[in-house]
């Protein structure tokens, strides 16, 4: 049984987190906040986007449809969390988040399997079964469960104020895979701003030097990769997307990545309808078919994104907000 909810009121640190706007596509830092120290901005974001997330709890029902779970902001604010959480890891002592991180992610993933059967049974008309239905929803259940009680809501709010005021050495592969991935640290000569652009920048050109696409998206190990660089591009794009300075120097060079994140989300709902398919014994062809297509699109995408000088323009707009935001 659920422990009953209680309103976010204020944070336990000097200041009180801004009014959630539900209707905001991407909730921005305060604009003060991009020139504080990585360090000294890192409890104020993240509780910022904490207040999003708990709004959407308080509003998510007890016992939805896959329907209702697919209409909610919930997953898409539990997104943004564990990106800014992502993005302030060097702030805290290796492990002190780790919990909370596990819960939102758990809480992420619960939410997108149990909409993904609306998705396969309404858009692909792919049937499921009444077991399945009862499973992902006790599991999206259990997961958002934690969020409702008031205990972890406290004790979340008290580790994430517990921020280091030195940038943390963390050892790699403890590290969030976006830093992983873009294969840098926070630079203490830089702001809260200028280490998400320089973080954003690298994890484009790493990217592009992995290479953003794979040879077979029917291979378990390489349709692993196609994930890892769809979320990783997206996360390049949803970072930016949340300092104020950085919308604006890559509002120009945006639309491309903005199209391709788009592609990458196509081809993945035919990979699920791929499966779902799979799983419930249809014939393929069709399947197979539409997944072939959707991922010629990203081929297409990816390919004059990272060789027309799309990917660049993106890169090098974030590189002037770096040198901006030099302390």
């Amino acid at each position: 049984m659920f422990v009953a909810a209680v309103l976010l009121v204020a944070a336990p640190f000097s200041g009180q987190v801004a009014q959630a706007d539900p209707t905001e596509e991407t909730p921005k830092v305060d604009a003060f906040l991009e020139t504080r120290s990585y360090t000294g901005a890192a409890t104020r974001e993240i509780l910022n986007q904490w207040a999003y997330v708990v709004g959407e709890v308080d509003n998510f029902p007890g016992n939805p449809t896959p329907q209702e779970a697919k209409k909610t902001q919930l997953r898409k604010r539990l997104l943004n969390l564990r990106l800014i959480m992502d993005y302030n890891w060097f702030a805290y002592k290796s492990g002190d988040l780790t919990r909370y991180r596990d819960l939102v992610d758990a809480a992420y993933e619960s939410i997108g399997q149990f909409k993904d059967l609306y998705d396969v049974w309404v858009t692909f008309n792919i049937p499921f079964d009444s077991s399945d239905h009862d499973a992902r929803l006790n599991n999206m259940q259990n997961a958002v469960a934690p969020f409702r009680q008031a205990d972890v809501r406290k004790k979340f709010e008290k580790a994430v104020d517990a921020y280091d005021s030195d940038i943390v050495s963390i050892d790699s592969n403890d590290r969030p895979r976006i830093w992983q991935i873009a294969d840098i640290t926070p630079d203490s000569n830089l702001d809260s701003a200028g280490n998400a652009a320089h973080l954003s920048q690298a994890l484009l050109y790493n990217l592009r030097s992995r290479g953003l696409l794979v040879d077979n998206i029917y291979d378990p190990e390489q349709e692993a990769q196609f994930h890892d660089v769809r979320k990783a591009l997206r996360s390049a794009e949803v970072i930016t997307d949340m300092f104020p300075s950085l919308v604006a120097a890559v509002a120009p060079a945006r639309q491309p990545l903005d199209d391709l994140v788009s592609d990458y989300g196509k081809a993945n709902d035919q990979v699920v309808a791929y499966h779902a398919a799979e799983a419930a014994g249809q014939p393929l062809d069709d399947r197979k078919a539409a997944l072939d297509k959707a991922y010629a699109k990203v081929q297409k995408s990816a390919t004059e994104f990272a060789n027309s000088g799309q990917l660049d323009a993106f890169a090098e707009a974030l590189g002037g907000t770096i040198v901006a935001h030099q302390r």
